[in-house]
C-alpha cells in the first residue's frame, strides 16, 4: 500500500493529492493567462446589411412565407414576378 501510495503521489503534485479527478483535471486546464481584452472587437463587428428588406406589398407576404423569409428573399421574390405595365 504504501508503494502504491510513492506511485500515485508521483504523478500528482502535492495540492492535488485527495483531490478527485475531475478536479485535477480542471486545475490542470485552467488557463494560466488572463483572458485578452478587447480581441476580437475589430473583427467581430455587427455590419449593417447592404441591403435592407423591401417594403411588403400590400397584397401582403406570398402565401407561406415569414417576415424573416421575406427579410432574406424578398428582392428576390419581387424581381421574378412579372412587371404590371398598367395598360
Amino acid at each position: 500500500l504504501e508503494r502504491l501510495d510513492e506511485r500515485q503521489n508521483a504523478i500528482f503534485s502535492d495540492e492535488e493529492v485527495g483531490l478527485m479527478p475531475h478536479e485535477v483535471s480542471a486545475r490542470r486546464n485552467r488557463p494560466h493567462d488572463p483572458p485578452v481584452n478587447n480581441a476580437f472587437d475589430k473583427s467581430m463587428e455587427i455590419h449593417p446589411a447592404i441591403q435592407s428588406a423591401p417594403p411588403i406589398p400590400a397584397s401582403g407576404l406570398p402565401e407561406g412565407w415569414t417576415t424573416e423569409q421575406w427579410g432574406h428573399y424578398g428582392q428576390q421574390w419581387l424581381e421574378s414576378q412579372p412587371e404590371d405595365s398598367g395598360a
